[in-house]
């Protein structure tokens, strides 16, 4: 049996507790980590800025892993959501989005994806994550 790590990380916007925006700090904890697919919540990516500030392009050179985007919002700048890293080669990719979420204000997404290792990975945004191993 093969056997794989998973993370799902909330990365808020790779702003931590002492309030300070350090995306290398994050690409640490998933480089330490040695999951093989990582779904993250909350990544905000910057297409105006530094190159940090496209925390999905920024994260994905800094731990070699390939990145697929799940977009929940889009703003003027880049877009924001969830972003689905692995080292696994992916043959299909699922975002959904319900912008206009009856139950809150803000959009609420799921990304999905199906890799060469046959399982579905689901990174949902906030307090909605879940994982799943096909048998």
């Amino acid at each position: 049996m093969q056997v794989f790590s998973v993370l799902s990380y909330n990365i808020h916007e790779c702003v931590g507790s002492d309030r300070q925006r350090n995306p290398a700090r994050i690409a640490e904890v998933i480089n330490r980590s040695g999951a093989q697919i990582i779904g993250l919540q909350e990544v905000h990516s910057d297409a105006s800025g530094t190159e940090e500030l496209h925390q999905m392009n920024y994260l994905a050179a800094a731990t070699g892993l390939q990145a697929i985007p799940g977009p929940a919002v889009e703003r003027r700048n880049g877009h924001y959501g969830n972003v689905l890293l692995t080292s696994y080669k992916v043959l299909a990719v699922h975002n959904a989005c319900d912008r206009h979420s009856p139950w809150t204000a803000r959009a609420r997404a799921a990304l999905s994806g199906e890799t060469t290792f046959a399982c579905i990975v689901r990174a949902a945004r906030s307090d909605c994550h879940h994982i799943e191993r096909l048998q």
